[in-house]
């Protein structure tokens, strides 16, 4: 049977080997460049357009808003 200390320590290896992994996990996904990414809302009263932004790969993005659109 472990000592308490063992376990403290066993416990505290793990969660520091848990969290260097996981920015390697983190890493492995690439961004959704080139895709519709939508604001998970109901439209606004009166119009029938939500918020979506797109992002190309040089990093240029659109920001369609509900009343109004722009490039950056």
């Amino acid at each position: 049977m472990a000592s308490p200390r063992q376990r403290l320590a066993c416990f505290l290896c793990t969660g520091l080997i848990m969290t260097l992994a996981l920015p390697a996990f983190a890493g492995e996904q690439a961004f959704p460049f080139a895709r519709d990414l939508m604001l998970d809302v109901a439209p606004m009263r009166g119009s029938k357009r939500v918020p979506i932004i797109e992002i190309v790969e040089n990093g240029a993005a659109t920001i369609q808003l509900w009343c109004a659109s722009t490039r950056g």
